[in-house]
């Protein structure tokens, strides 16, 4: 019988006792409730004899040495106090060293102390990406690179290809599991049930003979785990466990052919891969570069932008902007400032467009897959210098938009997304119009600045 690891079920148990799972957006945590932990984490590691333990405990003594009454210092104490900052930071990097869990985990709470007292801090988002990173919090770990790379001067394309990595991982690891959801209809009869019950029996059915029992209460386990706020890296582990085990249990019913098993193992390979290391470049880019949300940012940033809805002429939208972006099919009219197109944003479904030479086009789309494909089908070469990489996927989602009742239109997503950057002097929209949706409605008048009959300012 194959070894079970369970390692991660005791760990799961443990910290189902300790609060939040750290994958959680970024909490709110006063410096006070802050400087507590860190006292209380240096009082646990007195007398360890390992050296990354040793130097974290020095590094948070000096914090709390130095800083002895910042514990009663009220909100905006980063004004008048920015060394405290600098040492949570310090501290926060100790804590990184040796990836010890509970360092990690530490250095989660300070990067969350530092972003509720300044949430725009470049220092506090690196941090809280490189603890979640290390963590195996996928989704959250991009998420918080993301963040850090807008609010840089300068595009860090490393960075943005891990984030990238990140969230097309998670994204493998979600199809792996709707595939498993499909093959083991059975699981939804125990929906709602514990995770680590549900394991731990699914486990006990396995090891007596009965991997048709035992199957649909892995995977339902599993789902519970994917659904609900508990440690992705836990969860990986736990499907590594499984597709070890239904590999194995396959191959004792089939003889070795993994037939109807293509699309589960290359949904893990690419989950596994991706997690490890950053997409490779692709060549149907051609000479295209892939750019990010820091990227788009840097771009746009001191500059003033006009986005044209689809539908629009809009032939004075040259006039007077830095930066014209036009939105799904489109078709330049007469030569001269109106025909202009520096970015283009469009969805897999517009018609048109796609051959019109620009500086930058995004492809907006919900979903992985159609996204891969209208990259790789209808780009056609040559035609633009940059092309947005998965963190522009769907910046709604990705950037912490919240919930919409309903996706918006492609010309208000771009305005939501410049907004949320907050870097352009000057943002107006050409032929959009206020939507039917009220939430949409409500969104765009509550920002707009100025409303002529075609165009609506927001800057």
């Amino acid at each position: 019988m194959k070894r079970v690891r369970t390692g991660w079920l005791a760990r799961r148990r443990r910290s189902a006792r300790g609060g939040e799972a750290p994958g959680a957006p970024a909490a709110t945590v006063p410096l006070a409730e802050g400087l507590a932990r860190c006292a209380a984490h240096a009082d646990a590691l007195a007398g360890s004899g390992d050296r990354h333990r040793r130097d974290r405990a020095a590094a948070l003594r000096r914090l709390l040495s130095e800083h002895p009454e910042a514990a009663a210092l009220p909100p905006g104490w980063s004004t008048a106090r920015p060394a405290l900052l600098d040492a949570l930071l310090a501290a926060g990097e100790a804590a990184l060293a040796g990836e010890q869990e509970d360092g990690l985990r530490l250095a989660v709470t300070i990067a969350d102390t530092v972003l509720t007292e300044r949430g725009g801090s470049r220092g506090g988002w690196r941090l809280r990406a490189r603890a979640l990173d290390a963590l195996g919090e996928d989704v959250t770990a991009a998420a918080a690179w993301e963040r850090y790379l807008a609010l840089r001067p300068e595009p860090v394309p490393e960075l943005s290809a891990r984030a990238a990595g990140l969230r097309a991982s998670a994204a493998h690891r979600g199809e792996l599991l709707r595939e498993l959801r499909e093959r083991y209809p059975r699981a939804a009869e125990f929906t709602g049930g514990g995770a680590t019950e549900l394991w731990a029996d699914g486990l006990a059915r396995d090891a007596a003979g009965d991997w048709a029992g035992a199957a649909p209460r892995l995977v339902a386990a599993l789902r519970t785990m994917a659904e609900r706020p508990l440690h992705a890296a836990e969860t990986s582990a736990a499907l590594t466990e499984f597709m070890d085990r239904f590999l194995l249990r396959h191959r004792e019913e089939t003889g070795g052919p993994l037939t109807g098993c293509a699309a589960l193992f290359a949904h893990y390979a690419d989950h596994v891969r991706l997690r490890a290391q950053a997409p490779v470049p692709d060549p149907t880019l051609g000479a295209a570069r892939a750019v990010g949300v820091g990227d788009l940012r840097s771009l746009v940033a001191g500059r003033s932008v006009c986005v044209v809805a689809e539908g629009s002429s809009g032939e004075s939208a040259g006039d007077g902007y830095d930066l014209v972006v036009r939105c799904d099919a489109f078709r330049p009219g007469r030569a001269g400032p109106g025909a202009r197109a520096d970015l283009h944003v469009t969805t897999p479904a517009a018609p048109d467009g796609w051959a019109e030479p620009v500086g930058t086009r995004i492809i907006l789309c919900e979903q992985d897959e159609p996204w891969k494909r209208a990259v790789r089908e209808r780009l056609v070469p040559g035609a633009q210098h940059r092309v947005g990489d998965a963190s522009l996927r769907w910046p709604l989602r990705t950037l912490g938009g919240g919930p919409w009742p309903a996706s918006p239109g492609t010309a208000l997503h771009v305005l939501w997304l410049l907004d949320f950057l907050d870097v352009c002097p000057r943002l107006d929209a050409v032929g959009l119009g206020l939507p039917d949706r009220p939430h949409e409605r409500d969104w765009l008048a509550a920002r707009a600045t100025d409303r002529t009959d075609t165009r609506i300012s927001l800057r």
